[in-house]
């Protein structure tokens, strides 16, 4: 099995306590160590046959004895020569490569990790900084970490600094209380009830530091290492989470209260605001994905994609233009393939053409009648939210009288008195320009049919229109007027109020 996946690995002077810790475990379950301990100084050597004396009475007895403990030496140290492999194969999986070829002049695994201790085992203050730091970021952690893993990485920590002996975390009285303002966060009511009895939690912790220290003879008996108060209290706080929350300890993200654990209701361990975290209750959105018209350069579906939707497209749009071109022959290519996704579009595209106006025909039809009946033209649209009444119509907007029997609109164009005219209609909820001249930035890409009380014409593209006053003197000024409908049948030019009043644009009349 490769066990540089599943151990710990020596990158730098950091990992080399916890490294070493798993190294001298290896060694032990080989039961290598005394021969692999870079302290130590037995060798492994091979054992050899004892002759008796050949003057040695049953001599014969003897050597067959002699032969058998050379069977069962020969045994262990076939075992234990195994085991050194063993033990050095596991170094060189979890050894970085940079350090192990520094030690290729070592003829045995106690060379090799002698050489490996005087280049990365840290000194006693580099090591109790390394521990502190560990410490300090580990306690952040406590609401983005399983509960469990994250206590048991705590003792681990808290066992390292007593080894190291860090002046911050030798007082037990700092260590408890450091634990119970950890655990604050996640479990406010266990703060609460272990505060309020701190003067009975603390009796234990000053009988402990009154004791002897860790491997001293106390009344000539040898005491074993003290648990820190740190990991004391872990362990108590443990059994009150197996006891009441027992869900926490196995559930695969930490808990989550209406009073705890804020990284998962928006917040991080600094307590502020995350914009990330904020939405994690909400569901996700669905991936969206690459276009195919747009060469992958874009994330969307192709139904909305401007080169294959029309509706999609914007007023500078040109299709003629070459990269457009290919991006339309790559969306028509891909539609091929996918016969199911271009009856999308297809359906897509006749929906929007169909039931863009928000009004239904019964109302346009007997708009339109109405409208005929007063043989007043007006103008409509798909886009409209409304239509105009005749009375209003009538009232607010420009209009020519025109004989409603007249096949075409085109027909009354030629020879009309304001064809060349620009009139500021307030009854048009869009504008409306007859003069290819007045157009720039046409997008012929736009095409809507006008309902006009004479018949129905069709504008072919939309832009943006220039209007020059012919009043004025030197300091007259043009208006620019943007998408707005080339209509070359439509008699006249509107320019519609509507839409400049919502852009903050108003229009008075002077009487």
């Amino acid at each position: 099995m490769d066990t540089s996946k599943t151990t710990q690995r020596l990158e730098s002077d950091a990992d080399w306590v916890k490294w070493y810790n798993l190294f001298r475990m290896t060694a032990t379950f080989h039961e290598v160590w005394p021969y692999v301990n870079p302290d130590g100084t037995e060798v492994l050597v091979e054992p050899r046959i004892r002759f008796p004396d050949v003057d040695a009475e049953n001599y014969d007895r003897l050597l067959k004895v002699a032969a058998l403990e050379h069977q069962d030496a020969a045994r262990i140290h076939e075992k234990h020569r195994k085991g050194v492999l063993e033990v050095l194969k596991w170094i060189n999986s979890s050894v970085n490569q940079v350090y192990l070829n520094q030690t290729t002049n070592q003829q045995s695994v106690r060379g090799i990790i002698v050489a490996l201790r005087e280049q990365l085992s840290p000194d006693s203050y580099a090591r109790q900084q390394q521990v502190l730091h560990r410490y300090n970021i580990h306690r952040r952690t406590i609401k983005r970490t399983r509960l469990t893993e994250w206590l048991i990485v705590y003792q681990e920590i808290m066992e390292e600094a007593a080894s190291a002996g860090v002046p911050a975390l030798a007082d037990s009285t700092t260590q408890v209380a450091d634990f119970l303002n950890t655990v604050k966060e996640i479990a406010p009511e266990y703060y609460t009830g272990a505060s309020f009895n701190f003067s009975r939690i603390a009796q234990p912790i000053q009988a402990q530091a009154t004791q002897a220290q860790p491997g001293q003879a106390q009344d000539g008996v040898q005491q074993p290492p003290q648990v820190p108060s740190g990991v004391t209290q872990a362990l108590e706080f443990k059994r009150w989470v197996r006891t009441f929350h027992p869900d926490w300890l196995t559930a695969s993200k930490p808990p989550v209260s209406s009073t705890s654990f804020a990284t998962w209701q928006g917040e991080n361990e600094d307590n502020n605001s995350s914009s990330s975290q904020n939405n994690s209750s909400k569901k996700k959105e669905k991936r969206k994905p690459d276009c195919p018209a747009c060469f992958g350069q874009q994330k969307h579906y192709i139904v909305d994609c401007w080169h294959m939707n029309p509706a999609k497209r914007h007023s500078h749009y040109d299709p003629e233009k070459d990269s457009n071109k290919k991006a339309i022959e790559a969306g028509r290519k891909f539609l091929k393939d996918h016969p199911r996704i271009q009856e999308r579009l297809d359906k897509v595209l006749k929906e929007g053409s169909s039931g863009s106006s928000s009004t239904n025909w019964r109302q346009r039809s007997r708009s339109q009648s109405r409208e005929r009946s007063n043989n007043t033209s007006y103008v409509g649209h798909s886009d409209d939210a409304s239509i105009m009444s005749s009375a209003d119509s009538s009232s607010d907007s420009s209009f020519c009288t025109v004989d409603s029997s007249l096949p075409s609109p085109s027909s009354f164009t030629s020879g009309f008195c304001l064809k060349d005219s620009v009139i500021i209609d307030c009854g048009t909820a869009f504008h409306v320009c007859n003069d290819i001249t007045r157009m720039k930035d046409l997008d012929y890409s736009w095409q809507k049919a006008i309902l006009t009380g004479g018949g129905a014409v069709q504008a072919v593209a939309r832009g943006t229109m220039v209007v020059r006053p012919n009043m004025g003197g030197k300091g007259k000024k043009g208006i620019r007027v943007r998408d707005v409908w080339y209509t070359p049948d439509y008699p006249v030019t509107l320019v519609a109020t509507e839409p400049l009043r919502k852009k903050g644009l108003f229009f008075t009349s002077k009487s």
